[in-house]
């Protein structure tokens, strides 16, 4: 309800290889680089939205030295695919803690300074990325750590304690982030007392004439500075810093020094006491749909490694054309007619990329097909049997494996 799901029996940090991040990205983000065991992080301190000193111009009262607000920042992003979130809502409180799921410091500095018992707000998360690994990989390098011999114990043992044939292995393969918060905080309080140094006296008119435009933007440019010289004294002043300040209005932005992982999107896999693997069920969905039956035994190890090793084949220009032709054949030998057809039209296009692109999709298409006859259906274990034969010869005659 809250929006938290707690992983508090955290069994292992699966170290994937490169490929994990390249098969999504090619070279879009991480270009290689990229290792699960690096942290992403940002150079510099703080992104404000701050009137700044215009060269050669007294920034005394009156003297008209301050330019108009501008976004001032430092920071470096983040090398991994950009997110967006919606915004929300909450109120806080004084003496009362808050619930918002951030590690958001500047707010009791807020709080303070609009000197409010109570006040609401709203959270822009900036700043946000995103990455995700393969699901082939990750679901090979689940397999082989589960085959270890003191996993195995460990996860036979839990499938007797839970009286069950299978126990459920949650594994995160998405994870989001956000570098920075933007807050706005509203009281609608009638009276302020200005509790840090008399500050809120200081603030803007909420109506400013045009006559009084440049004296307001002065006044509020020292309210900021005074602001976030206080944020620095409170050891918060690296990462937080006012942009906006009234008698009832506060808005700042607080930047992390490192990316803060907010959510996730994860799958739960299967562990049969019989030491195999089922297919990965979305997390979400297997929490949240109460009809689903209980899991089966994925194919065996075997016709993994074909999967496999087609995928890899259709992926490789060089061997592209052969994974066409072994699909086609063995779509055939196993009843998959209309597999069959579409990779014979498909071998007759002309344009090699094009025809590149139609064998990597069926190929995928090709996988799922046998993967899901192999372990539905009533004769699924005869079909299965069936599938590693035929796919092992044609494999091997047409230079797949």
């Amino acid at each position: 309800e809250k929006g938290f799901l707690a992983l508090d029996d955290s069994r292992k940090r699966l170290k994937l290889p490169r490929e994990a991040y390249g098969d999504v990205y090619f070279t879009g983000y991480f270009k290689g680089e990229f290792e699960p065991a690096d942290y992403p992080v940002r150079s510099g301190g703080n992104t404000a939205i701050v009137p700044l000193p215009i060269a050669g111009a007294s920034t005394a009262p009156g003297a008209g030295g301050l330019s108009a607000p501008q976004v001032v920042t430092s920071q470096q992003a983040t090398p991994a695919p950009r997110a967006a979130f919606p915004t929300y809502s909450f109120s806080v409180k004084r003496g009362e803690g808050m619930s918002l799921g951030l590690p958001i410091s500047g707010i009791p500095l807020a709080m303070n300074f609009l000197n409010a018992a109570e006040a609401t707000g709203i959270v822009t998360l900036a700043d946000a990325s995103t990455y995700q690994a393969d699901h082939d990989v990750i679901m090979d390098t689940l397999r082989q750590w589960s085959k270890k011999p003191g996993v195995a114990i460990e996860l036979k043992a839990a499938c007797e304690y839970a009286g069950k044939d299978y126990v459920f292995l949650r594994v995160i393969q998405r994870v989001y982030m956000v570098g920075a918060v933007d807050v706005s905080l509203q009281t609608s309080e009638k009276t302020q007392a200005g509790v840090q140094a008399g500050l809120a006296g200081e603030a803007a008119d909420r109506t400013i004439s045009v006559n009084d435009f440049d004296a307001s933007l002065e006044k509020q440019a020292s309210l900021l500075r005074k602001l976030n010289e206080l944020a620095g004294a409170g050891k918060i002043g690296g990462s937080v810093s006012f942009n906006t300040a009234t008698a009832r209005n506060v808005g700042l932005r607080e930047v992390f020094d490192r990316p803060l992982v907010v959510g996730y999107l994860g799958m739960d896999v299967p562990y049969f006491s019989s030491g195999e693997l089922g297919s990965s069920i979305p997390t979400y969905t297997h929490l949240t749909e109460q009809s689903l039956r209980d899991p089966q035994p994925l194919a065996l190890d075997e016709l993994v490694v074909l999967n496999r090793e087609l995928g890899y084949a259709a992926n490789d220009s060089a061997r592209s054309d052969a994974a066409l032709a072994a699909m086609t054949d063995a779509s055939k030998q196993l009843g998959l007619d209309e597999l069959a057809a579409q990779g014979k039209a498909a071998a007759l296009t002309a344009d090699a990329n094009v025809r590149a692109e139609q064998t990597v999709a069926l190929s995928k298409r090709f996988i799922a097909s046998v993967n899901l006859k192999s372990i539905a259906g009533p004769s699924h274990a005869e079909f299965r049997d069936q599938a590693i034969e035929v796919m092992e010869r044609v494999w091997t005659a047409r230079n797949v494996r």
